[in-house]
């Protein structure tokens, strides 16, 4: 399996906001917002996972993605979309047994955040 890393930054400052992570094989979508105290997991509608399979397919940028793009209506909400900026990171290989797929992927999105949310913190 492989998750799917992004950085979700805002529109008009370009200031980091936080990450999200999906994983298609494991119906895995989730977001760790800077400062916030738990992840923001994504409910995502089976259309949208047809969407995001076939995008997949195709590759997706490593390029800033549109907002009509199908990951930004994966992570962010609706009222968000437009003033965000969302961009893939990395790809993750996931190489646990599935039953702890959520637990593993949540471990690993909350310690890219937190590492990151210290790292702007300590620069001010």
């Amino acid at each position: 399996m492989t998750a799917l890393t992004f950085g979700i930054a805002s529109l008009s400052t370009g200031a980091g906001l936080g990450y999200g992570m999906i994983c298609f094989e494991a119906r895995y979508a989730s977001v760790a917002w800077f400062g916030a105290d738990r992840l923001d997991r994504r409910v995502v509608m089976r259309s949208e996972w047809r969407m995001l399979e076939l995008a997949l397919q195709v590759g997706i940028p490593d390029t800033p993605l549109q907002s009509t793009h199908v990951v930004p209506w994966i992570l962010v909400a609706a009222d968000r979309r437009a003033s965000v900026l969302v961009q893939r990171v990395a790809d993750l290989r996931v190489a646990v047994e599935h039953a702890r797929v959520a637990e593993t992927l949540d471990g690993w999105l909350r310690d890219l955040a937190a590492k990151t949310d210290e790292a702007l913190s300590s620069r001010t």
